[in-house]
């Protein structure tokens, strides 16, 4: 079992997370509600793997996917590798520039 994500991005340009389920825990050892905390899950990524998330998902615009691995940084410290998927939709809120709907997988055992 994965995780599964929806973010909305303002018309400010910031992302924030709606709604997070899944294996949080076990993919990231932070429950969903400190994830939710946080607005968005981006303070889990290995530095040297931001380029991947800012070209390859939050860059995206509605109506395009993504797919990418990068690797991320468990709750104990032990580095993670996650393949993530993402789709950006239009929205219909004004508040609301568009929204990013995504999911992880654990693929550390297959690296």
């Amino acid at each position: 079992m994965g995780i599964v994500y929806s973010c909305t991005k303002l018309a400010c340009g910031d992302y924030g997370i709606d709604w997070i389920t899944g294996a949080v825990e076990r993919i990231w050892g932070y429950t969903p509600e400190e994830i939710l905390q946080q607005r968005c899950w981006k303070f889990l990524v290995h530095p040297d793997d931001m380029p991947i998330v800012d070209e390859q998902i939050t860059a995206l615009s509605p109506g395009k996917t993504s797919n990418c691995e990068l690797r991320i940084i468990h709750k104990d410290g032990s580095i993670r590798w996650i393949r993530a998927f993402s789709r950006v939709v239009a929205s219909e809120y004004q508040d609301v520039d568009h929204r990013l709907f995504g999911g992880f997988e654990d693929i550390t055992e297959r690296k």
